[in-house]
Parts: C-alpha cells; structure tokens; sequence
C-alpha cells in the first residue's frame, strides 16, 4: 500500500457544512487524478462554529491548527461563509504556506451552482501545498505526482470561469506566515460576486417560508379588497408605470418592515468595520428583497387565478365602460393591484411564522450564535 494523506475539511456549519459533505464523497477520487495516484487520500470532515464567526482570517487559521494535532492531518482546508478582504479586494482562497492550511471563501464564487466550482479550488490549495510540502511537512512528493504550474493556473482558471484573477503571495503580519491569495478582479466584478454569494448563503427561501401568515392575511385582505369595484376602476385607470411603482414601494416597505421589526440591521459601531458593516446591511437587504419578491410573485399568482374565477366578464367590461370583452390584461392589472395593496397588509396584520429563522439569515446575527455555540462547548 502507499503512502496515505489525510485532508482535514474544517466547514462553518449550514451551507459550508452541507458543500462539505457533498465534497467528501468526491475529493478522494480527485486528488488521485490531478495530484498523485500513488497516494492513499482520505477526506475527514469537522465542523466548527468560529469558521464561520471569526472577524479576521488569523482566528480562523488558529483555531484550526488544534485539529491537526488532535487529527493528524497533513494538510487542512477550512470552508467558511465569511467574506474575506485583501486591500478592498475580495479573497477566494487564502494559503497558508507554513502551516498547509488555507481557507476557502465560499461567497466569493457568487451564486449557486458553485460546488463544482469550490471542489476545483480545494484541489488547487491541495496541488499548491502539496508542492511546497518539502521544506514544511513530512510528506513527500512521488514519482506518480501529477503536479505542475501549468495543471494549477489551468485549474484555477476553471474555478472561475467568468471572472478574472489574481494570485498573490505576500508576508502576513497577523500570522506571521507567507501566505498566497487569490484575488477576484476587478474590485466591483469581486464585490457584486460576493455581495451574491452572500445573499445564497443566507438562503432567502428559507426566510420565505417564514412568511406563510403573511401570505395567508394578505390572500384574505386581497380577496376582500377585490369584492369591490374601486380596485378594478383604479387598475384600470392606472398606468403600468404607475402601478410598477406601488409594487416596488409595496416590497421596499415589507423589507423596511422585516428589518425594523426583527431588528436585522446592523448598527455602527467603530470605523475599522464599517465595511463588514455596510456589506452585512446590504446583503440582508437583498435577502429580504429576494424572499418577499418570491412571496409577491406567490400572491401575484393566486390573485390572478381568484380574479378571473370571481369576477364576471360582462359585469367587469361594464364597470370599467368597456366596448368590448375584458381581455387577460385588465384582470392581470386588477391582480398586480390588488397584489401591491394586500402585501402591505399582510405584513403589518401577522407575524412571521418563524422570527429565529429570519434573524438566522442574517451574518452579524449568525456569527454571534455561533460564537456562543463555541463558547458553550
């Protein structure tokens, strides 16, 4: 038998915890085909909180150096949703040369689906420790290494597909340590793929799914409302920019109403991390617009079915002093109306179904959690 490699994958649980476990079952097989076939590897999994509440990369990397000494593992790749800055610039993956530890962001790689996408950069941190492992590890490379800087550029490429980037190796005063990072650029492509990233590790479906008593007052209102003739006057009368900007002040007033109601939105509190700041209100705005835009969509649908079964053509077509039939126009605009005005309603009227749930969907909330959940261990 061969020599025998252990990779230690350290996730922050939820999202990175799940890509883990999904990454396992397949991480073996890959190392064999683009590292060295002539290596036993072995994938183990922990799940650790602080990965996904450290506020530096230095916690994150002190924290797991013990599950080396408690593991045995020759190199260690930690997964966490956290976002991670180089001069303004977002971080990928951060190596540690010395240690054989790096990090993975999973943000930084945008939207789902990016499993296949993260499985190519662990074996790009694998292939770039694996190289230096002479000088730090008692592992050593074989005759059977598939190891290039070709193979690596050409893998790095393929994790991100469409957006350009950069390695970097640099001194880092906080651990010490050289370390190499890869940069997405350019600043704003990095940041509208974090902000993304961000947004899908928060899983806004999940929040909708807290919105049910939502959706059921504001079904009854809208239902109510429709009964009488003012709403079909009024769609009609309006225009679609008219009745395109009750809709999106009707959304920004339920995602205003979310934040304030659950308090979601983090205050300031120094200078050094009003970008942290910043990044975390903006994505919990995008969560909430994404959750209750699905809920519109929802509401939009039901409206549009109840309208066109409870309102007779002849009686609509003479209300609205119409020549002819109503077409599926006017009972759509009567829906998008009654839609805009009901969901309104339906968040001032109920409670969401689940309040843990959507502050959990929050960074600055999560983080604190987990770092009772550590402290409480």
């Amino acid at each position: 038998m061969g020599e025998k490699i252990t990779v230690g994958l350290v996730a922050a649980p939820e999202l990175a915890e799940q890509i883990a476990y999904k990454l396992k079952k397949i991480l073996s097989e890959s190392f064999k085909k683009h590292i060295s076939d002539g290596i036993e590897w072995e994938v183990e999994i922990a799940i650790d909180p602080l990965t996904g509440a450290a506020e530096t990369v230095d916690e994150i990397f002190q924290e797991t150096t013990t599950y080396r000494s408690n593991n045995t593992w020759d190199f260690i790749v930690c997964l966490t949703d956290l976002p991670i800055f180089h001069e303004k610039r977002v971080v990928a993956v951060d190596i540690n040369e010395r240690l054989n530890i790096s990090i993975v962001s999973i943000p930084a790689f945008g939207i789902s689906p990016f499993v296949k996408r993260i499985q190519k950069s662990i074996i790009f941190t694998l292939k770039t420790m694996y190289q230096k492992v002479g000088a730090h590890s008692n592992v050593q490379k074989d005759a059977n290494s598939h190891t290039t800087k070709t193979e690596i550029t050409k893998l790095l490429k393929r994790s991100f597909p469409i957006s350009p980037v950069r390695k970097v190796r640099l001194w880092m005063k906080e651990t010490g340590d050289v370390h190499t990072r890869i940069i997405i650029v350019p600043r704003f492509y990095g940041s509208f793929y974090l902000l993304l990233g961000m947004t899908t590790a928060n899983n806004p479906f999940k929040v909708m799914s807290s919105l049910t008593n939502v959706v059921a007052i504001a079904f009854t209102t809208g239902v109510f409302g429709m009964a009488f003739t003012t709403i079909w006057e009024l769609s009609h009368i309006f225009s679609n920019w008219r009745l395109t900007g009750i809709m999106i002040a009707a959304i920004f007033g339920m995602v205003v109403w979310v934040s304030v109601a659950q308090e979601l939105w983090e205050p300031r509190s120094t200078d050094s991390d009003n970008q942290i700041r910043k990044l975390y209100n903006l994505t919990t705005a995008m969560t909430l617009l994404a959750a209750i835009g699905a809920y519109y969509v929802v509401v939009f649908m039901l409206f549009s079915v109840t309208s066109f079964v409870m309102i007779p053509p002849d009686f609509l077509a003479e209300t609205l002093g119409l020549d002819a039939t109503p077409t599926i126009v006017n009972y759509f605009k009567i829906a998008w109306f009654a839609s805009s005005l009901s969901i309104v309603a339906g968040a001032i009227g109920a409670g969401l179904a689940n309040e843990e749930l959507v502050r959990n969907s929050t960074y600055g909330y999560r983080q604190r959690k987990r770092y009772e959940e550590k402290q409480n261990k």
